[in-house]
């Protein structure tokens, strides 16, 4: 197994010439924090839920902390084979029916992570994490509510929750969403599981394109949960379920590129 360097910027300036899809290891994990702050940073929502310097170590911490939690989580990178350099990633959530999982496992990782870093600094001052009033969780509180509501509503049975997905900003990003999307779906329908997804609007695009539907949404005025009125406006979010044709498959496993070489980490199911 290789050790990738860990870089301190974005993932890369060019686009790839190829991907392959790994499994993430924890070298990977600060590039991966990076990635996601590329892409979520600037989120009005993300803004709201953290402080400036809250962010990108807490988004590190949860992937530190589940980066291992094969069972539940698989972390997956997109990596630039020639430069060995991560540009993209994907989180997914693996939740079967009747069975008690991890509370990040059917979460956005956004969201389970501002209550997780809350939630610690809670207990550390010796409160009950379970009666958290910190005025930053009530707009993470909602958002969870509503996914979960819908993974009930909408599927109902065995399914994959769509932790995060990012990929380099200043890559090609289709063919990393494709790569990443395109690995998830598979992973799928060898359970035949669907999968659910919700995510503010504008980054659902990539999810669109690879043939997730939505199936809800709703929209939240920002100012609402902000401790003061900031002008911030409404988010409106997404909820998306893709589902596997019956009897067959729309995504070939050839599709995956890292079953080609025999270089590095190869895909995980």
């Amino acid at each position: 197994m290789q050790n990738l360097p860990l870089r301190p910027g974005p993932a890369t300036t060019s686009p790839p010439p190829d991907i392959e899809i790994w499994k993430a290891v924890p070298s990977d994990v600060t590039p991966m924090a990076d990635l996601f702050l590329d892409k979520y940073g600037g989120d009005k929502a993300t803004r709201l839920m953290y402080t400036t310097s809250e962010v990108w170590p807490t988004i590190l911490d949860t992937i530190e902390s589940y980066i291992d939690f094969e069972r539940e989580v698989r972390f997956m990178i997109a990596m630039d084979i020639d430069t060995r350099i991560p540009v993209g990633l994907i989180s997914v959530g693996v939740v079967p029916d009747g069975v008690h999982v991890d509370d990040y496992t059917g979460s956005e990782l956004s969201v389970y992570a501002n209550w997780a870093m809350r939630a610690e600094r809670a207990s550390a001052r010796g409160e009950d994490p379970r009666r958290l009033t910190d005025a930053r969780l009530g707009l993470s509180d909602v958002v969870d509510n509503r996914s979960r509501a819908g993974q009930d509503r909408y599927i109902g049975r065995s399914h994959l929750v769509l932790n995060t997905f990012a990929a380099d900003l200043e890559g090609s990003t289709g063919q990393i969403y494709q790569s990443l999307l395109t690995w998830a779906i598979n992973f799928a329908q060898i359970r035949n599981w669907p999968i659910w997804a919700q995510f503010p609007a504008r980054h659902v695009g990539p999810l669109v394109r690879a043939g997730f539907v939505r199936v809800g949404g709703f929209s939240l005025d920002l100012d609402e949960f902000a401790p003061r009125r900031a002008g911030l406006g409404v988010e409106e979010y997404v909820q998306m379920v893709y589902r596997n044709p019956r009897g067959r498959s729309n995504v070939r496993m050839e599709d995956l590129r890292g079953h080609r070489s025999g270089r590095g980490r190869r895909e995980s199911f």
